[in-house]
């Protein structure tokens, strides 16, 4: 009875494990997540929303910058499979 009571343990720990440390993928752009935070109602004032396109264009920027090369790579290693 341990043995079973141990795996049993054992693998709800590790199912709560990957629960905790999996990356949460949320199926939107980022272009759209910000036209909706620009449009939503009461969130920004119209100063606020000019410097947070501007804000959100530089970063949209940066990221495409930083992780453009390794996402052509990884296009290159997975092709083949």
């Amino acid at each position: 009875m341990t043995f079973v009571s141990d795996l049993l343990n054992n693998h709800i720990l590790h199912c709560f494990a990957n629960d905790l440390f999996r990356e949460k993928y949320i199926p939107i752009t980022r272009r759209s997540m910000v036209r909706h935070l620009m449009q939503e109602e009461k969130m920004l004032t119209e100063e606020e929303v000019e410097g947070f396109e501007s804000f959100a264009l530089a970063l949209d920027s940066a990221i495409v910058n930083r992780y453009h090369g390794l996402l052509q790579e990884l296009k290159v290693l997975t092709k083949s499979l």
